[in-house]
């Protein structure tokens, strides 16, 4: 038995003005940006309150071993510049708003 062929005639479309069509593309637009700001608002609060609290992974490198000799001697080879040639004392100014 073959198969009845189909016919779109018969559907009826609702037919729509202009002016409405123009309002219901403008509602979906409005809907969609409406959304995005919702979106926006939303991941900026998630990056202020949940991000914020994750401790960042760093890795901090260990610190390298300094031996006292070393140490004493950096010291005094610091002093001994500072003796050599010593810090010139600050230039009092005169305040010219008295």
């Amino acid at each position: 038995m073959a198969r009845p062929k189909l016919s779109f005639k018969r559907i009826r479309f609702p037919s729509i003005s202009r002016a409405a069509l123009i309002r219901n593309i403008g509602n979906a637009f409005f809907a969609i940006g409406f959304l995005i700001i919702v979106g926006g608002v939303f991941a900026v609060l998630w990056f202020v309150f949940v991000r914020s609290q994750e401790q960042p992974e760093v890795s901090v490198p260990p610190m390298p071993s300094v031996n006292r000799e070393d140490l004493d001697a950096l010291v005094n080879e610091l002093n001994r510049r500072n003796e050599e040639h010593p810090k010139t004392p600050l230039i009092p100014t005169r305040n010219p708003f008295q």
